[in-house]
């Protein structure tokens, strides 16, 4: 059974997680080339790995607990990335 707050979580958990697609799905239409693109995407990804590695080693104990934190972590790194990549789109459809 999900306790309080792994319930409270999941919501933000689907959130980050849509931000790490999205920013995945976009990036290749903002960069310059695709050696560039998979740069950011290495970046991206071992980043988010790492903090998910840590988060989940720091606060949780509970498989479940674990795996919804790892999940939140990785999707928190890219929502900087998201927002970037969201007001770039913005931008150049308004002129």
């Amino acid at each position: 059974m999900l306790t309080s707050t792994l319930l409270t979580l999941l919501p933000f958990m689907l959130l980050a997680l849509a931000a790490a697609a999205y920013a995945h799905a976009r990036l290749a239409r903002h960069t310059v080339s695709a050696g560039g693109t998979r740069v950011v995407r290495a970046l991206l990804l071992s980043t988010g790995f790492a903090f998910a590695a840590v988060s989940t080693l720091m606060f949780a104990r509970a498989p479940l607990t674990q795996a919804v934190i790892a999940a939140t972590s990785f999707g928190v790194v890219h929502v900087p990335a998201a927002c970037i990549l969201a007001l770039k789109s913005a931008r150049a459809r308004h002129g």
